[in-house]
């Protein structure tokens, strides 16, 4: 796949102190306790007050691997204070378990001290906005894959299974809470058939030097540390009884630069909006397309605007009320992620170009919205993801949405019928029931549900009863109980609208060594 340049800045001219870059950043965290780095990046938004004073908005997102692997948490601060005077930046945000003290800020590098209400300081994060980050030390891998090894005498595997999340989750509870883990050690395998130790529980603290990854079992636990390999610690009935130690098996290339295919939209540089521009607005909808840089797919997308006067003096002035979708599907799709922003008065700042960003009001609002570009009842700009971070240009049309070609991919509905020889797979996207504080489910307020049932005629359909959607990278996984009453899973990708690639928690390489996964096509397509 081509790597094409992600860079994208918007600039404020700061006299006497040169161009200080606002966009992407990427590089990476040094954590000192494990002598390891992990791959990272800084998304800027930026804006300014009603009295003319900058505003910072950042999402930091750490990855596990390269940002091929899918495995990335979040951390996201509404009020990054930044010094004109000496270059620096503090990102510190109760709700947020890890502050960054920036202390270099200057031609494109950002470096800065890190430290996490786990451990204290973890150590120093580099960043570049213009250059592609080399690793000096071994990598946070991810923890998704296959593990072989030995627990004691018994050669064994250990095949570890994430997916995001759907329940309430917050980042000061622990560390990699956007991800609900299971896993299952198959080991005394004679003829295929091996004895299994399933594991429907984990957490994982990656900040912590020791004892990091917890796999809670129907029979044991699995208490390991993590490096080049795991070493656990085998826990029964809350006593040690015995050692395993194993290597990851399934690890791929890292890829230290985002992928970001080119922009099918016009964007302004910028970033910013003539007041004027602002003015001319109108009340009404606005539909178009979301590009998603990432995936180089389309997705429809709409905002509603309602224009009026409100207020008096300094206080009163135009003010914009703005909600915006995102679509799975048409435009009439019931797979819809409804969002609310914040009022926006203008204009503002006084004087000047207008810094137009629509960020959350409620605290599991996942979007920001930063107009670049207003003109003859198009908006443009950026979509921002306070989960996933940039998430590509956008553009909506008052009329009729924009031509986009023929060939382009649009991101459609999830529902369906799926089949591959073994397995008829039914998904239902269903709304929630009751709201969650804070989700890292990207897909919220939908939820995965359904059922999967053998092709043999003989089993009996198993219900799915948990399922996550994280579409800014197409990781699907779901949840269904066995005749036997125990939960498993199966995870993978979306590749496309029509397919699902999934491995099958519990067979997996048992039955396949090459961990190859099962295809999932569309009844139909």
């Amino acid at each position: 796949m081509k790597i094409v340049s992600f860079l994208v800045f918007v600039t404020l001219v700061v006299p006497a102190l040169g161009t200080p870059k606002f966009g992407r950043y990427v590089g990476f965290l040094k954590h000192d306790s494990l002598a390891r780095e992990q791959l990272a990046k800084i998304d800027f938004i930026v804006s300014r007050s009603s009295s003319n004073e900058l505003e910072l908005k950042a999402v930091l997102t750490l990855h596990f691997g390269g940002f091929n692997s899918g495995e990335y948490v979040d951390h996201h601060y509404d009020n990054v204070r930044y010094n004109l005077l000496s270059n620096t930046l503090v990102f510190d945000d109760a709700e947020q378990s890890l502050s960054i003290f920036v202390t270099q800020f200057t031609d494109g590098v950002l470096k800065g001290d890190v430290k996490s209400i786990w451990t204290g300081a973890v150590g120093q994060i580099t960043l570049y906005s213009d250059r592609t980050p080399i690793p000096a030390h071994p990598i946070v891998e991810r923890l998704w894959g296959e593990y072989e090894g030995h627990c004691g005498d018994e050669k064994s595997k250990l095949q570890i299974y994430t997916y995001r999340t759907t329940e309430d989750a917050a980042h000061q509870a622990e560390s990699f809470a956007a991800y609900s883990i299971k896993a299952q050690m198959p080991t005394r395998c004679v003829d295929g058939l091996c004895t299994v130790f399933r594991y429907t529980n984990g957490s994982y603290n990656f900040f912590l030097p020791k004892e990091q990854l917890t796999l809670v079992g129907t029979v044991n636990t699995l208490i390991c540390s993590v490096s080049d390999t795991l070493e656990c610690t085998v826990e029964e009935n809350a006593s040690k009884a015995g050692h395993c130690s194993f290597k990851s098996v399934t690890r791929e290339t890292e890829q230290f630069v985002p992928t970001q295919f080119p922009s099918p939209f016009p964007t302004n540089p910028k970033g910013s909006v003539e007041e004027k521009a602002i003015s001319s607005l109108k009340s009404g909808e606005y539909r178009g397309y979301v590009f998603h840089e990432s995936l180089n797919q389309y997705q429809r997308a709409s905002m509603n605007l309602t224009i009026f006067q409100y207020g008096s003096g300094s206080e009163g002035g135009t003010r914009i009320s703005a909600h915006s979708k995102l679509y799975f599907g048409d435009f009439d799709s019931r797979e819809v992620i409804p969002y609310r922003f914040s009022e926006k008065l203008y204009p503002n700042p006084i004087v000047g170009p207008q810094n137009l960003v629509f960020s959350r009001l409620e605290a599991n609002v996942d979007a920001i919205l930063q107009v670049t570009e207003i003109k003859d009842n198009i908006i443009r700009g950026i979509w921002y993801s306070i989960l996933f971070g940039r998430v590509g240009p956008f553009e909506l049309r008052q009329n009729e949405p924009p031509k986009i070609d023929d060939t382009a991919v649009v991101m459609g509905t999830l529902s369906g019928v799926y089949n591959n020889p073994d397995w008829t797979l039914y998904l239902r996207v269903v709304p929630g029931i009751k709201p969650v504080a804070t989700s890292e489910n990207p897909f919220f307020p939908n939820f995965v549900r359904g059922s999967m049932i053998m092709n043999n005629g003989v089993t009996p359909m198993l219900p799915i009863t948990d399922g996550s959607y994280d579409f800014y990278t197409g990781r699907i996984g779901f949840t269904k109980p066995t005749s036997l009453g125990i939960e498993h899973g199966w995870v993978g990708s979306r590749t496309s609208n029509n397919e699902l690639r999934l491995f099958h928690a519990p067979l997996g390489p048992i039955a396949n060594p090459k961990h190859k996964p099962q295809l999932f096509m569309r009844k139909g397509d």
